[in-house]
Formats: C-alpha cells, sequence, structure tokens
C-alpha cells in the first residue's frame, strides 16, 4: 500500500503491481508480452493486454499476482 499510494499522489494514473514476490524470468516473460500486446497499435486497452499476456502459457501463480490498478 506504501508505494501504491506514493505513486499515486505522484500523478500516476495506473498501476501494475504484484502481490506476491514472482520470480524474475517469469516477471519479464509476462512482462514483454504485456507490452508487446499493448504497444502494438491496435488500441488495446492495458486489461486487454494483460489478459492476452496471461494466455500464452505462463502458469497461473507467476501472474496471478499481478494487479491493474486504475
Amino acid at each position: 500500500m506504501g508505494m501504491e499510494r506514493a505513486f499515486k499522489l505522484a500523478g500516476a494514473k495506473k498501476l501494475l503491481v504484484s502481490l506476491w514476490s514472482i520470480p524474475a524470468k517469469q516477471t519479464e516473460e509476462l512482462l514483454t508480452k504485456f507490452y508487446a500486446n499493448w504497444l502494438q497499435g491496435l488500441s488495446m486497452s492495458k486489461h486487454c493486454s494483460m489478459h492476452r499476456a496471461t494466455c500464452k502459457n505462463i502458469p497461473l501463480y507467476y501472474w496471478a499476482g499481478f494487479v491493474l490498478k486504475e
């Protein structure tokens, strides 16, 4: 809650946060897919980009801890 609040107070409109520690390799894989989806220029929302990234054979444990907050 502390870091989330600090980013919100600093003006962040949306945050992608993890609820527990996720290994770096799996985090990198998920975020690479998330940003690839989002930056494709297809007007895909961040929520849709995250959903598509999680459907790419990444075990539930590695992506279920991520929350996109507005």
